[in-house]
């Protein structure tokens, strides 16, 4: 009966792990979506990060912000822009402003803990 009772235990904490902190981040454009013409255009994308005014972010938060826009660009097309976050304006420059409008600071050790945590 305790083994029963064990295995139901591990069985709702890994249901309950999973499910925990995995709503992933929503985004809405400001503009229309750029054609695959108007889109080749561009190579340099600067991105700048901003919050809203009830949301306070570190230096730190930003930073791992952008890195993780710029792995996700260069995981989904790897050879769009030849440079991404380096600041240099001019006609091949499409910029990016991110605005942060709701954001909960994350729990680095619970993260390591138990996975989906964070």
């Amino acid at each position: 009966m305790k083994i029963f009772n064990i295995k139901t235990m591990l069985l709702l904490l890994v249901v309950l792990i999973s499910g925990c902190a995995s709503t992933g981040g929503s985004y809405q454009s400001k503009e229309p979506p750029l054609s695959s013409e108007q889109a080749a255009r561009y190579s340099k994308l600067p991105i700048k990060i901003q919050s809203s005014g009830t949301v306070n972010l570190n230096q730190e938060s930003i930073g791992r912000i952008t890195q993780l826009i710029i792995g996700n660009i260069q995981s989904d097309r790897s050879t769009r822009f030849t440079r991404i976050n380096h600041e240099s304006l001019g006609d091949t420059t499409l910029e990016a402003l991110v605005i942060i409008k709701k954001y909960e600071e994350s729990n680095a050790a619970a993260r390591l803990a138990l996975a989906g945590l964070g």
